[in-house]
């Protein structure tokens, strides 16, 4: 992974998005830094099969969106934040997800 790892911060990428299903059926997501990435490729369970067809299909944008993508503001000013910029992530994720 170390190698992936560079390729990706070498090419500029320096946040993840981890998608996964609730117990709803619902997609999450979340993001993390580059450095995270071991830890989140820990967290899979390697003896779980392909799903098969529940994983094939459309991607991305297909269908009508449901929701719009909103940061908080000054978000993409700076790769570093603040306690103030965080506060308002918080914020923002309790709005969405209920914590």
């Amino acid at each position: 992974m170390k190698d992936l790892r560079e390729r990706l911060a070498a090419a500029g990428v320096h946040t993840l998005q981890a998608q996964f299903t609730d117990i709803h059926g619902v997609a999450k997501g979340k993001y993390l830094p580059l450095a995270h990435l071991d830890d989140l490729l820990a967290t899979l369970d390697h003896s779980q099969p392909w799903p098969g067809d529940a994983a094939e299909g459309q991607r991305g944008r297909a269908g009508t969106p449901q929701n719009r993508v909103a940061l908080p503001e000054g978000w993409l000013d700076s790769r570093d934040t603040d306690e103030a910029l965080l506060a308002d992530v918080r914020l923002a994720e309790l709005s969405v997800s209920g914590g």
